[in-house]
């Protein structure tokens, strides 16, 4: 017999209509239809744990809408299986990812298919508003908090282009394309990202360079490297696109320069971190430019010491590369060695220390042609490198010269400006500043004036100091005055009024150290005879004028170099006036002034300035006088031997890094031997941690454990 159908009980939709379910148990509508237990529990009272578990409302039979939809979707287990799956698969091809960065490619992995493909020349476009601002629906599991698959988009500048919108230049659009990526390319990824959020939107990244588009012009001229063909504009858009990490870095220092100090603190910090720090970007053409960019803005902002690690950090590199001795028909290559070359032996000379490579281990061609053959203002700042490493040896060396070894060198360093054409070092001030262009090569002119002049400076500066105890050396002390005096009219034509501020605080230091050596002058260290009260006067208005110079750009952006400069000349010159607070106040106390990378200069009042300054008044009255040019009395050598010269000591001590140890016995200009350690031995080594944009004229400066060297007199 047939069994009757209850009309209450379901069956085949009939015109589309379910038929009323018979009610005969508590379970709830979906329950019932599976046929499986419905339990609730006190966790949640009003759904099942069926029903919990899908995610799908718990509705009774009796309240049971007649044309509710069955649900379609598959049960726990099955959705746990398959996410199981996906993420077994996932961990195959991204064994070495991050989490974080695998589950928002999954964001977008689900609607690339269905994209249409793009051509490489096609710019990227926004995934987001070609989706609609959908996403895969396992990934609404891990919208929270801590992860997230939904992008931020800003709105792009209507003039910027499709592949550089300040969205994807902020979000890193740029960084990671794609799966199954290397490690090298996930670090890159991973820098890149961290390297543009210091970045602004395009736009504005562009108008701030646009602005300071100097910067890139001197560099590349100076160091051409990998980049010197592209244009500043078109750099800034390979960088952003398909550039290194390291050509990222060289742009984020680029905006560093062009803003306040505290965010250049930020990028150098920043692009220290992932590419200075890093061994593999370090060990590219690209990442020593960097450290070359790097090491020059520590010398704009006057941290000699931090440029000489990284002019240093760069050159083991370009060892490492071979550029020291394999870089024949590759112009970067070339550039890149000499810039670093020179950048380090200057610094070198400068600090104090020894350089990094020595010639005989170097290729020194200079574009196919000997060093010393080459055309001498195209290859000029290399001879300047190559001349500094030849001082820095004597400096620093333990074996014995002459001191007529120093005085060929200065005769080759003469020639070697006799072979300049005409006019190259006889510099005239600017007097048109509306060509940024022509402004920028003047001074860079200047600057390799200002480099060699320096290098006389430091070639006859420890002869110089040691004329205080033997007047053989009044050559070398005159020399040494000479270039002092040159190295102002240099720095007074860069500092001019006017001209557009040259941000190199290096440079500020060099002008404060030629004030300093002029006013030792002045003050009568090694000198038994003044060069006229003229000459004096006119030092004297030097050295004002660069104090003026230096108290004004110490009101300027990163001047305190220039302010402490300023103060220690201030100091210095009161020992001009005979009725000044050192003789005064001070009785037989010193004033002491400690210079970076010089050394300790103490002052206290003596007799033969008072000799020195009744002579020069005593000259003068004369010279108004006579209608004739009148020739200071020159003392006869023979008589001043050292026992007698030591009674007429000047009232300055030296001690710093070019005196020679107590040790020391001297030697005769005759042509004796003598050792060219100049290293003074008590010098306190520990300042060597300090950089001349700190405060080193504060009163908690350590001192030199040894006394002055020279005597006082009594």
């Amino acid at each position: 017999m047939a069994s009757i159908r209850s009309s209450t009980e379901p069956g085949p939709r009939e015109g589309g209509i379910r038929k009323k379910m018979r009610k005969g148990t508590h379970s709830c509508f979906e329950c019932r239809r599976r046929k499986i237990r419905c339990i609730f529990t006190s966790d949640h009272p009003s759904v099942c744990t069926e029903c919990f578990a899908r995610g799908s409302r718990c509705i009774d039979q009796e309240h049971a809408e007649s044309d509710a939809v069955l649900d379609q979707r598959k049960n726990l287990r099955e959705r746990v299986a398959r996410l199981e799956a996906l993420v077994d698969s996932m961990v195959e091809h991204s064994h070495d990812r991050r989490a974080a960065e695998v589950l928002r490619e999954l964001g977008t992995t689900s609607h690339h298919s269905s994209a249409t493909p793009q051509s490489d020349s096609t710019p990227p476009r926004d995934i987001a508003s070609e989706s609609g601002g959908r996403k895969a629906p396992l990934l609404s599991l891990f919208d929270n908090d801590v992860l997230s698959t939904a992008e931020h988009h800003k709105p792009s500048v209507a003039t910027t282009p499709p592949a550089l919108s300040s969205s994807k230049m902020k979000h890193g659009s740029f960084v990671s394309q794609g799966s199954g990526q290397t490690p090298a390319q996930l670090k890159a990824s991973r820098v890149r990202r961290e390297l543009l959020a210091v970045l602004p939107a395009y736009e504005k990244l562009k108008d701030t360079l646009n602005r300071s588009a100097e910067i890139w012009s001197v560099f590349r001229k100076k160091c051409p490297g990998t980049g010197g063909m592209y244009t500043m504009e078109q750099f800034l858009n390979r960088a952003l696109t398909v550039g290194t990490p390291s050509e990222l870095g060289i742009l984020v220092l680029m905006f560093g320069s062009c803003v306040d100090d505290d965010h250049l603190d930020h990028c150098v910090n920043l692009v220290d971190r992932w590419i200075i720090s890093d061994d593999e970007y370090m060990g590219t053409l690209e990442g020593i430019e960097c450290s070359i960019f790097q090491g020059k803005i520590y010398a704009d902002i006057g941290q000699a010491r931090r440029s000489w690690l990284v002019f240093r950090r760069g050159l083991l590199f370009a060892e490492l590369l071979g550029l020291h001795q394999a870089r024949a028909f590759s112009s970067p290559r070339e550039s890149i060695w000499w810039t670093l070359y020179v950048a380090d032996r200057l610094t070198s000379l400068m600090l104090g220390l020894p350089y990094g490579i020595a010639d005989a281990h170097c290729n020194m061609d200079f574009g196919g042609t000997k060093l010393n053959a080459a055309s001498a203002p195209h290859a000029f700042m290399a001879k300047i490198g190559y001349f500094a490493g030849r001082v820095v040896d004597r400096n620093q060396g333990l074996r014995e010269a002459t001191y007529s070894s120093a005085l060929d060198f200065e005769q080759e360093l003469t020639e070697f400006a006799a072979q300049l054409p005409p006019g190259w070092l006889s510099t005239k001030p600017q007097t048109v500043f509306e060509d940024v262009k022509a402004v920028t090569e003047w001074q860079e002119k200047v600057l390799s004036q200002i480099a060699f002049h320096q290098l006389k400076v430091y070639l006859h500066l420890p002869f110089m100091l040691k004329s205080a105890t033997n007047i053989g050396y009044e050559h070398s002390r005159r020399a040494c005055l000479d270039g002092a005096r040159e190295l102002l009219r240099l720095y007074h034509m860069l500092r001019a009024e006017g001209m557009p501020m040259y941000e190199c605080k290096a440079v500020d230091f060099i002008g404060f150290t030629a004030s300093v050596f002029l006013v030792l002058g002045l003050l009568g260290y090694g000198g038994k005879e003044n060069d006229g009260v003229q000459q004096d006067e006119a030092d004297w208005t030097s050295v004002e004028k660069t104090m003026e110079i230096l108290k004004r750009a110490s009101g300027e952006k990163g001047g305190q170099v220039a302010a402490q400069g300023y103060e220690a000349l201030e100091k210095l010159s009161q020992a001009r006036d005979t009725d000044c607070s050192l003789e005064a106040s001070c009785g037989n106390d010193m004033l002491k002034i400690f210079i970076p990378f010089f050394g300790m200069i103490s002052i206290r009042r003596g007799q033969w300035f008072k000799q020195r300054t009744t002579a020069s008044t005593s000259t003068q009255s004369t010279a108004s006088s006579v209608t004739g040019p009148s020739t200071p009395s020159i003392p006869d050598i023979s008589q001043h031997t050292a026992s007698t010269y030591s009674s007429m000591d000047p009232f300055i001590a030296y001690d710093g890094f070019y005196m020679p140890p107590p040790s020391f016995e001297g030697h005769s200009p005759d042509g004796n031997l003598m050792p060219t350690s100049y290293m003074g031995s008590s010098f306190n080594w520990q300042t060597m941690s300090m950089d001349i944009d700190q405060d080193w004229l504060a009163s908690d400066m350590p001192l030199p454990a040894a006394p002055a060297v020279l005597p006082f007199p009594t």
